[in-house]
């Protein structure tokens, strides 16, 4: 992928070669990953459980360093969280003796990025109107919802006026209705203010419904092993499940990942690192063509 890294319009975020481990002599996490980002695009990061989706997003956020390669934010390495790029964790991780208002302006305040009382206010007062919590600025974590924690958390994001949000799995925990009606807002967001964002999930459907492009990783390199640009054949996000388009990708992925599964602990090739495997999605039966 790194030739198509190169010839792509300049990207605002690039990885290109990365691998990571996590000790000395201990089977690679993944290898040989080359990724790109484009300015305002979704992208969805899917996977088997344990294929290092979450691992690769800490360093793509500079959380952490990888073994090899390199990653460039604006065509700047980055050595640590670049204060343009947001994250989203599956956990909403509020801090409970803080009201939504203090938390969704955490960090605002620190040192490096300089900014005015009256800036930070205005920032959050914005972020909490974006995410449709105005109302409830003085609630503290225990009176709030899954789905309202989970919007305090995006709104933590969006107070950082981000060009990149990176997002791992941040709806699995959400029921179905909230998951849905979250996936709708993030899609909205990031379209409103002009930003990108990469999406770690192992929902397919979600992937499908939100992204403008899906990157599969997994096999027993590691890395990224299939790519899937759904703008232009399915229209802008957030998308109807049922449309044919769709379970007709979701078909096409579903087979890539079963091509390049790892096999199972019991085989003693397998890979350590890929043993324990989640990715619980069924093939479906499309409906035939009128």
């Amino acid at each position: 992928m790194a030739t198509w890294i190169q010839t792509m319009p300049t990207p605002l975020l690039a990885a290109q070669g990365l691998a990571l481990s996590y000790r000395r002599g201990a089977p690679p996490v993944f290898t040989d990953v080359d990724l790109a980002v484009r300015p305002r695009e979704i992208v969805a990061l899917v996977g088997e459980s344990g294929c290092g989706k979450s691992s690769l997003l800490g360093l793509l956020a500079g959380l952490n360093a990888p073994s090899c390669g390199e990653i460039r934010f604006r065509d700047t390495p980055v050595r640590r969280t670049p204060g343009e790029i947001a994250v989203v964790f599956q956990d909403p991780c509020l801090l409970p003796w803080l009201s939504v208002e203090g938390n969704a302006g955490f960090g605002l305040g620190f040192r490096s990025l300089g900014l005015p009382h009256v800036e930070r206010r205005a920032r959050v007062a914005e972020a909490l109107a974006d995410v449709g919590l105005a109302e409830h600025a003085r609630r503290y974590p225990h009176q709030l919802s899954g789905g309202m924690a989970q919007r305090v958390a995006l709104a933590r994001a969006l107070g950082r006026r981000p060009a990149l949000i990176l997002l791992d799995e941040p709806f699995s925990a959400l029921d179905a209705i909230t998951r849905e009606a979250m996936q709708t807002l993030l899609t909205e967001l990031v379209h409103r203010h002009a930003s990108a964002a990469l999406l770690v999930t192992h929902d397919l459907d979600e992937a499908l419904r939100v992204s403008d492009r899906v990157l599969l990783m997994g096999g027993r390199s590691a890395g990224l092993v299939g790519e899937w640009e759904l703008l232009e054949t399915l229209g802008p996000a957030p998308r109807e499940r049922h449309l044919r388009g769709i379970l007709d990708l979701r078909a096409e992925i579903l087979d890539a990942l079963t091509r390049h599964r790892v096999p199972a602990a019991s085989d003693p090739s397998a890979s350590p690192c890929h043993a324990a495997s989640g990715f619980s999605f069924d093939p479906i039966a499309l409906p035939e063509t009128p």
